[in-house]
């Protein structure tokens, strides 16, 4: 009986042991699914600041390729008005020469005619109209 007693404390024992081990292994486990718990959160939250973020981005990336596009376009018409303003300035320029031309010779005409002044007076005034034009043309 003796034996049976020392048996069955030593079983109860046993049994002891292993309740507080079951107990601590559960409270191992709920601490543990608290952790997986707060882990699931963080890990939705990162989530959603990563979706977030891929959204803005694809947006930004939208406008810059929109913006970029508009720019172009800008930038195109201005060279075209660049072309236009350089060839008008060419154009002027050539005007200009031959006007020069033909006053230059006519004022000859005059001068060795013998004409009045008045009229050598008329086409030097022209000729500075004619040279202000041309600087006006530059400035534009």
């Amino acid at each position: 009986m003796k034996k049976m007693r020392g048996i069955f404390n030593g079983a109860n024992k046993s049994l002891m042991e292993l309740r507080q081990t079951v107990t601590s292994k559960d409270s191992e486990i709920e601490e543990l699914k608290a952790t997986i718990e707060s882990m699931k959160e963080k890990y939705e939250e990162a989530k959603n600041i990563v979706d977030e973020s891929k959204k803005s981005t694809e947006k930004l990336t939208t406008e810059m390729h929109s913006q970029s596009a508009t720019y172009n376009a800008q930038i195109e018409q201005l060279e075209s008005k660049l072309r236009q303003s350089n060839q008008q300035i060419v154009q002027v320029k050539e005007e200009f020469q031959q006007y020069k031309t033909r006053a230059h010779a006519l004022l000859e005409q005059k001068n060795s005619r013998g004409e009045n002044d008045t009229e050598i007076l008329e086409l030097v005034a022209t000729n500075k109209k004619l040279e202000s034009e041309l600087m006006f043309v530059r400035i534009k």
